[in-house]
């Protein structure tokens, strides 16, 4: 049995001779409108196969319903280069009128399906001309498509092959917005949100914490526009970061925006987190006699001994992971020790749990050092060490993870006498940026992740080509 194929609705009909064939400048076949017949003058479903003129073949090949819209009633589309009887030039007027008054038509997306053949036919032209490539290329893909209902995304219809349409929209995906800090992410990600009718998602493991604002970027409610964001502010200070724990709250709010029908937008530059919400990883549980042991040997010996020893235990792991990061250094430790196993055993793959769309915000270097210089000087400027002061009255020099976050701990470092605060401001700075280099290697490993121009220059178009990244054909 043939494979199912669809093609796009053309512009109004024209009247053509029977038998003649079309195509567009891409190659792309035109297609036939056959009218359904009356009560009057209807044609038995077993009258004469069409044969395709093109290529010469006279196998039978049977009509193509179009599903009843508007006022337009039942119509069927062969390809072009049939052989076409019976053309009437009223019927051809008629439709045209008909396809002028239902715009919509030419949002729709037909496939193949059987129908008694009818005398009047009309020949419709193919795709409108003026498409871009990328749209041509959609075009192409979705006519591709092998399941049995098929819709384009942004027309928001389908058509089956028995001839039904539906308004349906297309079911929710879970997109990630990923990339170094600074690159622009949260305000994509709440454009995302409000073109697609989601919520936000947050995926940077220092936003967890509780009144971390001014230091974390965090956008403040009026820059949310009104968008719900979920995962900010649910941690005091002095808790330990667990990316268990995160992948726990994250999929059970991803699970739940899904089953509401509403789209999960994931954003954030914590990699880890990233992966954990969306893919398949199972992380190990942790020891409190072995952790503590190994930092008190952290403590003693410092982060090159234990680097050195993982290097030995795991080699692969000790290239991922940097010499003077004791606090990972002592987490992959214990989990070889917990385990048996390298470390690298329990990272993830590219297994992802939900159908997920990753967009990589990309800004060149340059430009990026000038966007996190400017940005630490408006943190200063908006009370950075006023926040960090009062954190420090709750408990954050304590904080394991809150305490190391960038621009908290110079600051911390300054309030302690260490450092004078000009200085703890160069050191984020610096900081900032070795750490949006981290971020942008941790994600480019990752071949699923789609990258855009986030650059001053690209901003303006940033927004729609990450729609339509997301826009695809989807099964109803």
């Amino acid at each position: 049995m043939a494979a199912s194929r669809t093609a796009p609705l053309p512009f109004p009909a024209t009247s053509e001779p029977a038998g003649s064939s079309a195509s567009d400048a891409s190659g792309t076949e035109a297609f036939v409108a056959v009218a359904a017949p009356s009560s009057s003058s209807a044609s038995a479903p077993g009258s004469a196969p069409v044969s395709r003129a093109a290529t010469g073949s006279t196998a039978p090949t049977p009509s193509v319903p179009l599903s009843p819209v508007s006022s337009v009633s039942s119509l069927s589309v062969v390809p072009a280069g049939s052989s076409v009887a019976g053309t009437s030039s009223s019927v051809a007027c008629d439709l045209r009128k008909k396809f002028r008054e239902n715009a919509h038509f030419n949002s729709i997306r037909y496939s193949c399906g059987r129908h008694p053949a009818a005398p009047g036919r009309v020949r419709l032209r193919p795709g409108p001309p003026c498409l871009s490539r990328r749209r041509r290329n959609l075009e192409r893909a979705t006519n591709r498509c092998r399941w049995r209902h098929v819709t384009r995304s942004w027309a928001h219809r389908d058509v089956c092959e028995t001839g039904a349409v539906s308004s349906a929209a297309p079911a929710p995906r879970v997109i990630a917005v990923v990339g170094p800090t600074a690159a622009g992410k949260s305000d994509l990600g709440v454009f995302l949100a409000q073109q697609l009718g989601g919520e936000v998602v947050n995926a940077d493991s220092m936003q967890l914490y509780r009144g971390m604002d001014i230091g974390t970027a965090k956008l403040t409610p009026e820059e949310r526009g009104g968008v719900p964001h979920h995962l900010l502010d649910i941690w005091d200070v002095t808790v330990t970061a667990s990316v268990a724990e995160y992948q726990r709250l994250a999929r059970a709010r991803i699970d739940a925006l899904l089953a509401e029908g509403r789209w999960p937008i994931l954003v954030g530059g914590s990699g880890l987190y990233v992966r954990g919400a969306v893919d398949n990883l199972e992380f190990p549980g942790t020891d409190p006699e072995v952790r503590a042991r190994l930092e008190e040997e952290l403590a003693l010996r410092g982060p090159g001994a234990l680097h050195a020893r993982l290097a030995a235990a795991d080699p692969e792991a000790a290239r991922a992971i940097l010499p003077s990061n004791g606090r990972r250094i002592v987490r992959a430790l214990e989990v070889i020790e917990i385990t048996g196993r390298p470390f690298t055993a329990n990272l993830p793959g590219h297994d992802s749990v939900y159908d997920t769309v990753q967009i990589g915000v990309d800004v060149a270097r340059p430009e990026l050092d000038e966007r996190i210089a400017r940005r630490v000087d408006r943190m200063w400027d908006a009370g950075l060490v006023e926040e960090v002061r009062a954190l420090e009255a709750q408990g954050l020099r304590e904080g394991r993870t809150a305490s190391r976050a960038l621009g908290y701990q110079q600051v911390l470092a300054a309030l302690a006498g260490e450092c004078t605060m000009e200085e703890a401001r160069q050191e984020t700075v610096r900081a900032t940026k070795r750490f949006a280099r981290r971020q942008d290697s941790w994600f480019r490993r990752d071949p699923r992740v789609h990258w855009l121009s986030g650059g001053a220059a690209d901003m303006k178009e940033l927004p729609r080509l990450a729609l339509s990244l997301i826009e695809r054909p989807v099964t109803a």
